[in-house]
């Protein structure tokens, strides 16, 4: 497989990914921190599944990635963004499974 490809199906393998971690807010009181790749539909569709009874939005944020490659008279770059956004659930979070 050639380099750019390569390296642009690492990308989308690590992208399709979500993570949710337990975090304190700056109150201290309990909050999801929500990593879901390039698409932020899938941070709210894992708050919506984690706080079904609604959520209050605390942060979002990106984060981004830059690949570079090949020779210096032929140099390709890549990037990629990654969203996160922290809730609070407005009852209990429900556990997930990993995902």
């Amino acid at each position: 497989m050639p380099r750019p490809f390569a390296a642009a199906a690492m990308i989308a393998l690590l992208a399709a990914c979500t993570s949710v971690k337990e975090v304190r807010d700056i109150s201290g009181e309990t909050a999801l921190m929500i990593e879901c790749g390039p698409r932020i539909e899938r941070c709210e569709a894992r708050a919506r599944e984690a706080c079904p009874r609604g959520y209050d939005l605390l942060q979002t944020g990106q984060n981004y990635t830059v690949i570079d490659s090949g020779t210096p008279g032929e140099r390709r770059s890549m990037a990629g963004v990654d969203h996160a956004i922290k809730v609070r659930c407005r009852s209990a979070p429900r556990p997930l499974p990993p995902s």
